[in-house]
């Protein structure tokens, strides 16, 4: 599957901003791309591509994150730095490995929709 990550909106105030592409895999989702982040911005313009193996895969999950570069900031159990969601949304695989998905995130507190332009 190709994806373009295009941009985001809605965001109130500067963040460091990135996205990671998963993948369904019996009943867990594999992390396959991140995004580079994109900093100090309210409206992030990544215009990355990837091709996404989906291996029998059904859905792509789309993720936003804060990067958390202050280590007190917010911690796993562990005690290692953990990033921030900021929003989420997901495409189904329409059964072409060849499909061609084009994203751009518009945030609205708590959700993101993204679009999807089917192709090649």
């Amino acid at each position: 599957m190709h994806v373009i990550v295009h941009s985001a909106t809605g965001f109130k105030q500067s963040s460091n901003l990135y996205c990671t592409l998963e993948v369904d895999s019996f009943g867990y989702f594999v992390n396959k791309a991140k995004t580079r982040v994109y900093r100090d911005t309210t409206e992030p313009n990544w215009n990355e591509e990837f091709e996404i193996e989906l291996e029998g895969s059904q859905t792509l999950r789309i993720l936003c994150y804060e990067k958390c570069y202050n280590k007190m900031k917010m911690t796993k159990e562990d005690g290692e730095s953990a990033d921030k969601l900021m929003g989420k949304g997901q495409v189904q695989n329409g059964g072409s490995t060849r499909e061609r998905v084009e994203c751009s995130l518009f945030l609205n507190p708590g959700h993101v929709k993204s679009t999807r332009q089917k192709g090649m």
